[in-house]
């Protein structure tokens, strides 16, 4: 048993596929297989029922969760304890993101953490919102902006940057581009174009909607806003956004206009952490930039 193994083990269990485990962690699916198959065999249990659609634990497989995630949460918080004594003189901070840091400015605040902090090198990456949190939970991350509002507070704490809400997005010909909000029921009958689907913004718009027995007319997903914004000021649909986040935009926010919904539905962005892990100075000193920028918003 090594900690590869576990690491692999408990992703698999997070993604509930050894496919989308492989992605996630960054090797084939066939080698996540064989390790699990190998641990399996040296503990003389199943961890996994095996279906054609993916893979969900056994009972044994839920009580070894227990222990290999508290093994690697050991092993990252004895790394980070002993980096203070190692030859080398850089600490590293892993940075996970939505792909946002130009949107806002966060790019220009690591360039001055940098700068001031040239003993920390952060190391940035890029994800969607439920591959953020997978490795937050398999504790490959110190750190992740992210949008807080679907997250387990006993399992995450966060400080928020960005406090912004849904606006439904049109281009300036529409016929709601003149309104001063509308509601829900008022656009039930649009047709839509949205951020991808496993979104934390499309997965709290659509249970908005739910709550109001109202199914949006989706034409399109898109994973990058900017798609999005193209496609509204082009009249392919309507879409929901946040305020900030197509106002960031240089070229797109003269296209289209924001207008209010009468829900509010919030779309903020945090820095996340876990609770239960510990954290090193260099982690602490990036909180504080982060919060400091924060502080003078």
């Amino acid at each position: 048993m090594n900690f590869d193994q576990l690491t692999y083990f408990c992703a698999a269990a997070e993604c509930r596929n050894f496919a989308d485990a492989s992605e996630l962690i960054l090797v084939s699916p066939s080698w996540v297989s064989k390790q699990i198959s190998a641990l399996e065999r040296e503990l003389g249990v199943s961890l996994f029922f095996r279906n054609p659609n993916g893979v969900r634990l056994t009972p044994a497989g839920t009580a070894f969760q227990i222990f290999a995630q508290k093994a690697i949460r050991n092993r990252e918080q004895t790394l980070t304890r002993l980096a203070a004594y190692a030859d080398s003189r850089k600490a590293h901070v892993r940075l996970g993101t939505l792909p946002l840091l130009a949107e806002h400015n966060f790019v220009a605040l690591l360039g001055d953490f940098h700068a001031t902090n040239p003993n920390i090198q952060v190391d940035l990456c890029e994800r969607n919102q439920s591959e953020l949190e997978q490795k937050l939970r398999l504790y490959q991350l110190d750190l992740a902006i992210m949008r807080p509002s679907l997250l387990n507070a006993d399992i995450y704490e966060w400080f928020m940057l960005i406090t912004d809400y849904l606006h439904i997005i049109v281009n300036k010909s529409h016929p709601l581009a003149g309104c001063t909000e509308v509601s829900l029921s008022e656009i039930a009958d649009e047709r839509f174009v949205l951020i991808h689907q496993e979104s934390t913004l499309s997965q709290t718009f659509l249970a908005a909607c739910a709550r109001q027995r109202i199914m949006p007319n989706v034409r399109l997903y898109h994973k990058r806003h900017e798609l999005l914004l193209s496609s509204v000021s082009k009249g392919i649909g309507i879409s929901a956004l946040p305020k900030k986040l197509v106002q960031a935009d240089a070229y797109y926010k003269d296209l289209v206009v924001c207008v209010p919904l009468k829900e509010q539905i919030m779309a903020d962005l945090a820095l996340v952490h876990r609770r239960d892990f510990e954290q090193s100075d260099a982690i602490r000193a990036l909180i504080d930039a982060f919060c400091t920028q924060r502080s003078g918003v």
